[in-house]
């Protein structure tokens, strides 16, 4: 609740379902995101609720700090909306443009081939 309340949020829509743009949203996570190292960690969270029409991801790094979360809504048979939050305060990391990071998201989230860290 914290980090979805005190987060610089940004959003936009691609014309893909739910279900596909998570499955992609997923590919990209676990490959580019999810880490470990002996300087810390960061693991992705995700859960798709085809009821509800929804999904998210929520990263975590050390001391169990919220990086980021990531909430996919259906808004139509082939539309997903996607809505990034980004916290205002992090320990040791600091996002400057998270408009960026969802324009990354986005593009990613159209991709279904293998997964890669960068285009």
């Amino acid at each position: 609740t914290e980090l979805t309340t005190n987060a610089r949020v940004v959003s936009t829509e691609v014309e893909l379902d739910i279900v596909s743009s998570y499955a992609n949203l997923k590919k990209y996570m676990s490959k580019c995101l999810e880490y470990r190292s002996q300087n810390g960690y960061q693991v992705i969270d995700a859960n798709l609720d085809r009821e509800q029409n929804k999904a998210y991801f929520i990263g975590k790094s050390n001391f169990d700090t919220y990086t980021f979360k990531v909430l996919l809504e259906s808004v139509g048979n082939e539309q997903t909306k996607i809505t990034y939050f980004s916290p205002k305060k992090k320990i040791g990391f600091s996002e400057s443009n998270p408009q960026k990071t969802l324009d990354k998201l986005k593009d990613f989230s159209l991709y279904d081939g293998k997964a890669v860290c960068k285009f």
